[in-house]
């Protein structure tokens, strides 16, 4: 995924870190996902971010840390 957000204008990243859990003890629980990257040029990002499903949180947590590079 961080690829593809590169092929369309994104700042070339790595992922370094990466952690997700669920929020509460059931079948409708929302998913955290925390996520730290390193922006070609040094230093390093993290990025969070909460979903219904655990993709979901993933996905948005890797945004996260992106636009925080931009």
């Amino acid at each position: 995924f961080a690829r593809a957000l590169e092929m369309v204008g994104a700042p070339p990243v790595r992922v370094v870190a990466f952690h997700e859990h669920s929020l509460e003890r059931s079948t409708t629980a929302r998913a955290a996902a925390y996520v730290q990257i390193a922006p070609e040029g040094g230093g390093s990002v993290w990025g969070a971010a909460l979903d219904p499903s655990t993709a979901g949180a993933s996905l948005r947590a890797l945004v996260s840390a992106v636009n925080r590079v931009s």
